[in-house]
């Protein structure tokens, strides 16, 4: 059992007005001596002669700690480490809650889901921008693009390629069409739809080349008809096209 300070006199004999004996202090520094020795000394442990758990500690008992878990006394109140000053390893068998999760550093390991799934990477409101990746990329199911859907009601429409990689165009009058945000590699459809009425025509910039040595598309314009323009983007000027019309 730990050996705790307990007062050696008990008789009294320290007292104002009594003689001065020296066995007396002896007693009682010898008595305060053993209690704080490192190895049989008190230790807080909360038995006899231990010392009472050391429950909360900090200039203003920021931080407490009860048999199950290390917290702080109010929420969102102290940090784990300074920005200049911090830990080294930590080693959770658990799960690691947080609001935000930053990393300064680079992952070692592979993220794997908990699993099969069930995990998003991202959401519909929230997407991740660019994915470089230098091996495979493989997906149990079809991967999909998004489209942009767009009115061509005369003037100057603008096809920004940042948006998607497909377009749908309902065209109601002749409109011209500008590209906006080209990006090396990328490719994809614009979709032409003629409203009832039909005999609409559009004009391409003129970083839309076409086949056969930069021929002039004939378009079908008439009442409902679809048609498609495949294109590939060679460079901020070069955007490879090539038209389909009057689709039933």
């Amino acid at each position: 059992m730990p050996a705790g300070y307990t007062r050696q006199d008990t008789t009294g004999a320290l007292a104002n007005g009594n003689p001065i004996d020296a066995d007396l202090f002896n007693n009682e520094y010898n008595a305060i001596e053993s209690s704080m020795n490192a190895s049989s000394g008190h230790n807080h442990d909360g038995t006899t002669g231990g010392g009472a758990t050391i429950n909360k500690v900090g200039p203003s008992n920021e931080l407490e700690v009860d048999s199950s878990a290390i917290f702080p006394k109010v929420n969102n109140l102290v940090d784990n480490g300074k920005t200049g000053l911090r830990w080294k390893d930590g080693y959770f068998a658990g799960n690691l809650t947080t609001d935000d999760l930053s990393l300064s550093g680079e992952v070692k390991t592979d993220l794997i889901p908990d699993t099969d799934d069930t995990r998003d990477l991202g959401s519909s409101s929230k997407k991740w921008k660019d994915i470089h990746i230098s091996g495979t990329l493989a997906a149990d199911k079809p991967i999909t693009q998004t489209q942009t859907d767009l009115n061509a009601t005369g003037g100057t429409l603008a096809i920004d390629f940042s948006l998607s990689n497909h377009f749908k165009v309902a065209i109601s009058a002749a409109t011209t069409f500008s590209f906006t945000n080209l990006t090396v590699g990328q490719y994809g459809h614009i979709i032409i739809v003629q409203n009832g009425t039909g005999g609409y025509s559009f004009t391409l910039p003129t970083a839309a080349k076409t086949p056969v040595n930069g021929a002039t598309i004939v378009q079908s314009t008439g009442a409902n008809e679809i048609s498609v323009i495949g294109y590939y983007i060679m460079s901020s000027t070069q955007v490879l096209t090539n038209y389909i019309g009057d689709f039933a």
